[in-house]
């Protein structure tokens, strides 16, 4: 998404050049792709010089969108996750629950305050995947 980011202006990104550059295999990255595409938070450009694009402005989609898509949620313990089937046993006499929820609160305060756009000028422009295309015959 951060590629994305960076690039959102240049036009759609390949899912091969941003594994490439970012060491994702290509086909998780494709799942991952899939579940934000659903989400609206990507779209598809087809064709040879197809790809990625966000499907909106950068400073409109916060970390903590993504974060909710991929079930990424800032869950620092397991006894601090919402949908957790069977809550921890000890979190009525554990002495670091409080803490745990306070550490996770701020993160999540961070995470939803930062948008794309912060990460992609905050973050220099790696290699240039701009739009280099291998065709295999």
């Amino acid at each position: 998404m951060v590629e994305l980011a960076i690039y959102y202006k240049t036009g759609p990104l390949s899912a091969r050049a941003i594994s490439m550059v970012e060491s994702i295999p290509l086909q998780y990255l494709e799942q991952i792709f899939n579940l934000l595409k659903r989400a609206g938070l990507v779209k598809t450009v087809r064709g040879a010089k197809g790809g990625y694009l966000l499907s909106r402005e950068p400073s409109k989609i916060r970390v903590s969108h993504v974060m909710d898509v991929l079930d990424a949620g800032p869950y620092l313990a397991d006894c601090l996750i919402p949908k957790k089937r069977r809550p921890c046993s000890r979190i009525d006499i554990c002495s670091v629950t409080k803490f745990w929820q306070r550490l996770n609160k701020s993160i999540k305060t961070v995470v939803e305050s930062t948008t794309l756009k912060d990460l992609a000028v905050k973050r220099p422009k790696g290699a240039n995947i701009g739009h280099s295309y291998m065709f295999q015959i």
